[in-house]
């Protein structure tokens, strides 16, 4: 933990009569002089990775630096770099360009690793306990709505409809109930696995973020839904992702990232209404986060737009309705 700083230095370098400054722009979290200051000795840092960016540009006249004195930078007097310590700082900086991005690739391989295992021991879970028939309540509509394309009883439950009826079709064996009762367990697995991943990307232990994932999996009423033809794993599967989305959109403060948000929230509102549970807080998020998002109104129209493409697919409802022999609400 702990806030970023910048340090923005100038080195002056010779070679062949001509002269170079080079500017150093290093973010760190608490050893940043130390990092850069064993670069310019040509030593390979040992220790955490931080970010740099160097740039190299013609100067003219004279430059100053600062010495190194217990890790800071105090005033000094004019001295020029060596162009076997530039090459040398050169090569350490390209060392930790590559460091980082393997710590990194390291992190997001363990971070699949670990929501992939939640997300298959909860499948596993769930397929030893499916329910191999139609179930009570709502379940006998919603299967015969989804393996015909129908409609099924308000909010209609488009995005379901479809998905369930793609799992169906790749399905080889097993009833029609048993079948979108199969795509029911797919979806819950997935938000299962999907919660370990927001966990784990957000900076929790790996212990933390399993065990949090397999408490939902297993919670009774997660799991009891996860079993039989119901829309409440897919569901959670996009609220989860939806508030991954604005995270990152918070985190990026970028157009696409906004139009990947706004597409998410619009989507989820075909799988179940229950998604505008979740507006409140992406809204104080981006406020939070993102204060000048909001006078940003192209990217505000962006984000819009893509939230009723998303939405778009409640078309279905209307065009499907009435056609083929399945189940239709009216």
């Amino acid at each position: 933990a702990g806030q970023s700083r910048v340090a923005r230095r100038c080195y002056p370098a010779r070679s062949a009569g001509r002269a170079f400054s080079l500017r150093i722009e290093e973010r760190s979290l608490g050893r940043l002089d130390q990092r850069h200051w064993v670069a310019l000795l040509g030593a390979h840092p040992r220790g955490p990775v931080v970010k740099a960016g160097l740039a190299i540009a013609p100067s003219r006249g004279t430059w100053t630096h600062g010495a190194h004195r217990g890790n800071r930078l105090c005033p000094g007097g004019p001295r020029c770099i060596s162009l076997r310590c530039l090459r040398a700082l050169v090569l350490v900086e390209r060392s930790v360009r590559a460091d980082a991005g393997l710590d990194e690739l390291g992190r997001l391989a363990l971070t699949l690793a670990l929501s992939t295992a939640c997300g298959l021991l909860a499948f596993i879970a769930y397929w030893l306990t499916l329910c191999p028939t139609v179930y009570v309540e709502g379940s006998g509509e919603l299967i015969g709505a989804v393996y015909y394309l129908g409609t099924p009883h308000p909010t209609g439950y488009p995005l379901f409809t479809l998905a369930a009826r793609l799992v169906a079709a790749l399905c080889p064996w097993g009833s029609p109930a048993f079948q979108v009762n199969m795509a029911s367990a797919i979806f819950a697995a997935c938000a299962v696995g999907l919660f370990a991943w927001v966990l784990s990307w957000r900076g929790l232990s790996p212990l933390a973020a399993v065990g949090s994932a397999l408490c939902l999996a297993f919670s009774h009423t997660f799991w009891s839904q996860a079993i039989i033809a119901e829309v409440y794993g897919l569901s959670m599967a996009l609220i989860v992702l939806t508030v991954a989305c604005s995270l990152y959109a918070c985190q990026r403060r970028s157009v696409r990232s906004l139009i990947l948000l706004g597409w998410c929230m619009g989507i989820g509102l075909t799988a179940h209404l229950n998604q505008i549970l979740a507006v409140p807080g992406v809204l104080i998020v981006l406020i939070w986060r993102w204060p000048n998002l909001f006078t940003q109104y192209r990217t505000l129209l962006a984000g819009c737009a893509a939230a009723l493409v998303g939405y778009s697919l409640v078309l279905y409802l209307p065009i499907r309705n009435g056609i083929g022999p399945g189940f239709h609400w009216g």
